[in-house]
């Protein structure tokens, strides 16, 4: 595990700077996932969903993270720190690194539409 963080909650920063970073990580295969912290989260996951091989997915609810892992195989988490309480936003992450991806066979599908 690698923080890409900015070492300190209390600094406002440019949640796409930090975005960036986490892609890196997923693109050079040193990390499976990514998770993104920030305001509302929104940035963040635009900003990674820029990138093809990014499945970056916003969640409010751990029913969320089960669908997005099952069937998106998401591999960037983003959690609204304005949006979540800490005990939501843990139980979320959670649940997200505890589901895993159903094999769908259509993600192929994409590059053709």
């Amino acid at each position: 595990m690698k923080d890409c963080g900015t070492g300190s909650g209390v600094e406002r920063v440019d949640a796409m700077d930090y975005a960036l970073r986490l892609v890196a990580e997923i693109k050079e295969n040193r990390s499976d996932f990514a998770i993104g912290i920030c305001g509302s989260g929104q940035m963040m996951a635009i900003t990674a969903n820029r990138f093809p091989f990014m499945r970056a997915t916003l969640l409010h609810t751990p029913a969320e993270s089960v669908h997005a892992r099952e069937h998106g195989d998401a591999n960037m988490l983003v959690l609204g720190a304005d949006t979540l309480d800490d005990d939501d936003a843990e139980h979320i992450l959670k649940t997200f690194l505890d589901t895993a991806d159903l094999g769908v066979q259509s993600r192929g599908q994409v590059d053709r539409v």
